[in-house]
């Protein structure tokens, strides 16, 4: 090595930045958002382990380590703005340091369960703002093989046998499984959104048209989501009547995206006119989608309790799916059994969009 070419010289490095002391809540205050963030965030996006960070926590590093200080402000606030760029620096920085890569070694560690979870976070949140902006993803899936995080709840971790670290007894439903499911899920919205809102999609092979690629694509998609809802473990199937606690509230946010993913697969090919076979599946598919999707979240406002950020948009696009089929059927003068019942949903979905928005201001923007 030459370290002429290799040394950063004082000059080519950035002003270390000023870091001023956090201002912390008061302890019990700061105690109730930790456990706020565990109860409503990270239980979907478990990007914490708790065990951790309640022991930093207690030990006050946050008061001397300016890093942990930071992340334990950004577990207390609600503000995300500018999370695009954000999420996209932080796909850098994990590049940067080789999260999206596979880890070798036989045993799992903390550090490189965490890793993986920092990785996965990244991509979801990156994945859902994609979808929900029209932007394209800032990773694609050749540029990572990183393992799926291990379906194990937090406190499973350590074990004093070894061969019992990093597994779920046996019985006892994980609440890691949702993330995992969702990740699975996530493959096919990527692709659906590859697909079909690509900014230069994909030419078909040779000797298949367009439409008829595209039908092949949809039903490619429609195997991949049926073969999705059968490996959804038992404890996370939609059955309000049987679920309860976070449970019922992780199977809610899993199907609301699973319906979410049908009418993206689908809504672009309603109005086809080339196809009218096509057209009239995919319509079918999105009302049936979006029918469900207004009755989960239903079912799940009544009590006030229930908080879905990334359910606005599939309400949205619920309640346009709906609203098309009455115009659609008034147009043709074929008058709908189910248009009182398809109004009051699309009331429904304006209601509980219109609840979210002294929370999160963007959900003002969807009614």
């Amino acid at each position: 090595m030459r370290p002429e070419f290799w040394t950063v010289y004082p000059w080519e490095q950035p002003p270390s930045p000023e870091n001023r002391p956090y201002d912390f809540p008061p302890p019990d205050l700061l105690e109730n958002l930790v456990q706020l963030y565990y109860d409503c965030v990270n239980i979907y996006m478990p990007l914490l382990h708790r065990p951790t960070f309640e022991k930093s926590l207690k030990a006050g590093l946050h008061l001397t380590d300016p890093d942990f200080g930071g992340l334990v402000m950004g577990v207390s606030t609600s503000i995300a703005d500018r999370s695009w760029y954000l999420i996209g620096f932080g796909i850098r920085a994990a590049q940067d340091i080789g999260l999206n890569k596979k880890e070798d070694g036989t045993r799992p560690t903390a550090e490189g369960e965490l890793r993986k979870r920092v990785f996965w976070t990244l991509l979801l949140m990156d994945a859902m703002l994609a979808a929900m902006v029209g932007r394209p993803a800032a990773i694609n899936a050749s540029d990572f093989d990183v393992e799926m995080p291990i379906d194990c709840d937090d406190e499973y971790w350590d074990h004093p046998n070894p061969e019992l670290a990093f597994k779920q007894p046996p019985g006892v439903p994980s609440k890691v499984s949702y993330f995992c499911s969702l990740l699975k899920l996530f493959e096919i919205h990527c692709s659906s959104h590859r697909a079909f809102f690509s900014v230069k999609r994909p030419d078909p092979p040779p000797g298949i048209s367009d439409i008829e690629w595209d039908r092949i694509t949809l039903a490619n998609l429609d195997s991949a989501m049926n073969a999705w809802v059968d490996s959804v473990p038992q404890h996370l199937r939609w059955n309000p009547d049987r679920l309860q606690g976070p449970f019922l509230n992780q199977s809610a946010k899993l199907f609301i995206t699973y319906y979410a993913t049908q009418m993206l697969a689908h809504r672009q090919f309603v109005m086809c006119k080339a196809h009218q076979k096509l057209a009239m599946s995919s319509l079918a598919i999105c009302i049936n989608a979006a029918r469900a999707c207004t009755r989960i979240v239903e079912r799940q406002s009544r009590d006030g309790k229930f908080t879905a950020p990334h359910a606005q948009p599939a309400l949205f696009t619920a309640g346009l799916m709906l609203i098309l089929n009455v115009w659609r059927a008034r147009d043709t003068g074929h008058a709908l059994a189910s248009e009182r019942r398809d109004i009051d949903a699309v009331f429904t979905c304006i209601k509980v969009i219109k609840s979210y928005e002294d929370r999160w201001h963007v959900a003002g923007r969807y009614w």
